[in-house]
């Protein structure tokens, strides 16, 4: 009996490996639009998707990871904070959960028919009405419309002025040599997607400032992040700092759109906020200029100062000791609703606050890190 047990299980291993590896490929165009006063988005995606698999596909599992605070008692994330007894979903006011909707999905340019998993709202799937054989690609596309959670509940959420938009877009699920992997939204764990290449167009309020996955294509908007990593050295008084940017932005009631590519990633985050400082730095890796980045809040100058560096030597350390950083830049934004910890994006990182700059250093070092054993 455990001869053929063991000869079973050969077999198994043998055929996992005679199994050809494949990777999908899904490219996402997309435009949205953050309203700071309803704290709401509206946007409208395009997604190609590459099956690159030996298998047909009948339908697409999307994540909705908006709607993971759409329940106080009956989403994953929800289930488990409870399990956890963590009740801040469970007792926040109704007007300040998240979710995902708006949604009508079209592939290649006909309606399609797409449906919540049952008891998953953060899950949804899309049924092709003509089968994705391999090496073969179609075109999705819906609009879709997010209410942003109050911050806390999830990584992404806004505190006063400021937006952290990450786990917002409609993205379809990994599909692997071990099938579909539909994973709903939970605060414990990592995510996991499919790379591809990103196409983002953000419009904000004109005095919004936004850091983001990927390289910044708007000459006009480079020349104002030149002009606050000025002012953030001249101010070290938060006070007068944002007295000062009264002279640099022009009134909220005009709107500007900025535009973020990047190719090869898994994820697309960003932030924003008007009264952003900013500072920059640069390392070198194969003979390039990678330039980092730091947004932070005003109220902590002292000990984000120097967080552009820390971020330069982070790229600069792994990319010699473990493999070159691909990108152009790299980036750290401060999330000022976290107390400590931080979470990496492509590109670009988020940091809870800090009360000294040693502690900032050391968990910018580790999150930039995750970037090589996580997203690249």
């Amino acid at each position: 009996m455990k001869f053929i047990i063991i000869i079973e299980f050969l077999i198994l291993s043998l055929n996992i490996v005679a199994q050809p590896y494949f990777q999908q490929k899904v490219d996402f165009t997309i435009q949205v639009a953050l309203n700071p006063t309803l704290k709401c988005l509206k946007g409208y995606e395009k997604i190609t998707y590459y099956n690159y698999s030996s298998d047909t596909l009948y339908y697409i599992y999307f994540h909705l990871y908006p709607n993971a605070t759409k329940s106080k008692t009956k989403t994953a994330l929800a289930k488990q904070m409870l399990y956890n007894n963590d009740y801040s979903l469970y007792y926040e006011d109704e007007k300040n959960l998240g979710f995902i909707d708006s949604l009508q999905f079209k592939v290649n340019g006909k309606n399609a028919h797409f449906s919540i998993v049952k008891d998953s709202l953060d899950i949804g799937i899309l049924p092709l009405y003509k089968p994705l054989l391999p090496n073969e690609h179609i075109i999705i596309e819906t609009p879709f419309y997010v209410k942003i959670p109050i911050a806390g509940l999830t990584r992404m959420g806004y505190y006063e002025s400021y937006f952290g938009i990450t786990q917002w877009y409609p993205k379809p699920a990994v599909y692997d040599h071990a099938g579909w992997h539909p994973y709903p939204y939970l605060n414990d764990g990592e995510f996991y997607s499919e790379f591809g290449n990103f196409n983002v167009e953000i419009t904000v309020p004109y005095d919004y400032t936004v850091a983001a996955t990927g390289n910044l294509q708007d000459t006009s908007e480079l020349i104002h992040l030149n002009k606050l990593i000025a002012l953030s050295s001249q101010y070290s008084d938060s006070y007068d700092y944002k007295n000062a940017l009264t002279n640099v932005n022009p009134t909220p009631q005009k709107f500007k759109t900025l535009r973020f590519i990047q190719n090869n990633i898994h994820d697309f985050a960003w932030f924003a906020s008007p009264y952003f400082k900013v500072a920059k730095d640069s390392a070198i890796v194969n003979h390039k200029i990678i330039y980092t980045y730091a947004f932070y809040s005003p109220e902590n100058h002292f000990i984000w100062q120097n967080a552009a560096k820390f971020v330069s030597d982070a790229v600069q350390y792994y990319s010699t000791n473990v493999g070159p950083y691909p990108y152009q830049q790299c980036t750290a934004v401060e999330m000022p609703y976290i107390t400590e910890g931080g979470m990496e994006y492509p590109t670009i990182t988020s940091i809870g606050l800090y009360t000294n700059e040693y502690s900032l250093q050391n968990v910018i070092l580790h999150e930039v890190g995750h970037n090589w054993f996580y997203g690249l």
